[in-house]
């Protein structure tokens, strides 16, 4: 005789797996004993927790954000990036029409000893950011300096600064 094949719910692999990671990691419950039980749970919940945030967070990391700072200093505009950790090198400027494009590009090596553990891991890190004049400069005396992981970038003005116009709603 042969028997149906039982077709379960999703609900029932879920209950499943989770009494099975329950009993992987009870020890958490049997060595808080001084505590509520719902310490334990908060405990046996926060691991899991931070294990998919970081895993969410590791495609992104490869993305950096910079902190990027535009003025006007006397009759020059001056863009002032942070960017740790980047070599002149990694950079690259580029000044097209009213927009000036910064990019840089680097490969990240970590490397954690501990003991009888090694590991090294590689990440590329990116920072890309295009930056809106507010003024026509004059491109054959732009200057750029990077000190202490902070590139600033020096635009003489060959125009006046650009106003906004308002926009009336209806």
């Amino acid at each position: 005789m042969k028997y149906p094949s039982i077709h379960r719910p999703p609900c029932f692999w879920l209950a499943a797996s989770l009494s099975s990671w329950v009993k992987e990691h009870w020890e958490v419950f049997a060595m808080r004993k001084e505590l509520s039980p719902f310490d334990g749970l908060e405990l046996l919940i926060r691991k899991p927790v931070k294990s998919l945030f970081r895993l969410l967070d590791e495609p992104f990391e490869e993305f950096a954000k910079s902190a990027v700072d535009v003025y006007e200093e006397g009759n020059d505009v001056v863009i002032k990036a942070d960017l740790p950790g980047f070599k002149k090198e990694e950079i690259r400027i580029q000044l097209e029409d009213n927009t000036l494009s910064l990019e840089a590009k680097r490969e990240k090596d970590e490397e954690v000893s501990e003991r009888n553990y090694y590991r090294k891991e590689r990440r590329e890190v990116y920072v890309r950011e295009a930056i809106t004049l507010p003024a026509e400069v004059d491109r054959d005396k732009a200057a750029a300096k990077l000190e202490n992981g902070v590139l600033i970038i020096r635009l003489p003005k060959t125009g006046p600064t650009r106003s906004g116009t308002t926009i009336n709603i209806e």
